[in-house]
């Protein structure tokens, strides 16, 4: 089975803070499954761009464990969609991943139309 995650970047950034100080299990606990983010997130806190990209490549690592072998990131350009607001500030990430390739074929023949419909430039 094919996997599209809604990484709700925004989300995590908003209760992130008090999460990693609580006691008790968080939604952000359970949305990664397990309390490991934590120590990523403490020491990446001050990084306000590369705080996700380690939270999600943590997130990836522990697909990857349950056979996603086609879990990509952002070195490809139509890995990772980033929904932004009317103000460009951003929201959340599609993460995709596959347990065979012809997953990340279709993946990509989506991704590569923009939301307003346009193909991007480099695909001329």
């Amino acid at each position: 089975m094919d996997l599209i995650i809604h990484y709700s970047q925004q989300g995590i950034k908003r209760m992130a803070d008090r999460a990693v100080e609580s006691n008790k299990e968080t939604v952000v606990d359970k949305f990664f499954g397990d309390t490991e983010w934590r120590k990523i997130y403490l020491a990446y806190k001050n990084d306000a761009v590369g705080i996700h990209r380690h939270l999600m490549d943590y997130y990836k690592s522990k697909l990857k464990t349950l056979g996603y072998v086609e879990v990509k990131d952002d070195e490809e350009i139509w890995a990772e969609p980033l929904m932004k607001n009317s103000k460009n500030a951003p929201l959340y990430r599609l993460l995709f991943a596959s347990k065979h390739p012809l997953g990340v074929k279709f993946w990509k023949d989506v991704t590569k139309v923009g939301r307003d419909g346009q193909f991007p430039l480099w695909n001329s």
